[in-house]
């Protein structure tokens, strides 16, 4: 069986338990069966972007997908509140993958992910992928441009021969791609809000590659600890992780 066709059965058994009786709910019941229902329609919107990118051979936006589940699980988080379920799962227990390479592979959005390691509390600038190093979206205080360390360190490090897991098209994830592998909304139970399968993950916040459109000297994060989503200036220094398109 396919991975598609795996990740499909997984979307229907997830529709078939959302519609299963219940009978007299409770309100966790009632709230978890909805957030099954929105998990069900959510990872079918992951496969039909993939699907629409690769008819144009082009990245998939996975926008849309990311900010619908986002409003309907906060939704039924105001309306629930603590009976509704914090930390259900928002994937198969097969969605993400260890390659044996330093690298996780999410079956669901085809994106390949790094794994950090050594967060041991001491930042190691030499070694790209320590989970404790800090770096700037810019270079210069107040600036806009994509110039900080992040890509001038971080990147160049990852990408230069022989390269990371011997690829060399390493980049920042966009916004909607870092929310991808949120465990779940904020505020999020487990913490990290991260998969165990990922490596060490910072109590700090991750910087996309996307800039504020409103405000171009700030850049979106994520905040893996409780799930928070917002934007900071560009010119603080930050945690980040790294992405590539798997091939």
């Amino acid at each position: 069986m396919t991975i598609l066709a795996r990740a499909s059965l997984a979307v229907a058994v997830l529709l078939m338990v959302a519609v299963t009786p219940a009978g007299a709910e409770t309100g966790t019941q009632t709230c978890e069966r909805a957030v099954l229902r929105a998990t069900a329609t959510y990872w079918s919107c992951l496969f039909r972007a993939r699907g629409d990118a690769a008819l144009r051979a082009a990245p998939p936006d996975f926008r849309f997908c990311v900010e619908r589940i986002w409003r309907r699980r906060s939704r039924l988080f105001k309306k629930y509140g603590t009976a509704c379920p914090q930390n259900l799962w928002l994937g198969g227990t097969q969605r993400f993958v260890d390659q044996g390479d330093d690298t996780v592979l999410d079956q669901a959005t085809g994106l390949e992910w790094e794994k950090k390691r050594a967060l041991d509390g001491k930042a190691n600038p030499a070694d790209p992928r320590d989970g404790d190093n800090l770096y700037t979206w810019t270079a210069t205080r107040g600036g806009k441009d994509s110039d900080g360390t992040a890509f001038t360190s971080f990147l160049v490090g990852l990408n230069k021969p022989e390269c990371f897991a011997k690829h060399c098209d390493w980049r920042l994830p966009t916004y909607a791609e870092l929310q991808t592998i949120l465990v779940s909304t904020e505020p999020c139970s487990p913490k990290p809000c991260l998969d165990p399968i990922f490596g060490p993950t910072a109590t700090g916040i991750y910087w996309s590659g996307e800039e504020s459109v409103y405000h171009p000297v700030r850049a979106w994060y994520v905040f893996f600890i409780g799930g928070l989503k917002t934007t900071a200036p560009k010119d603080t220094r930050q945690h980040v992780r790294a992405v590539r398109r798997h091939q």
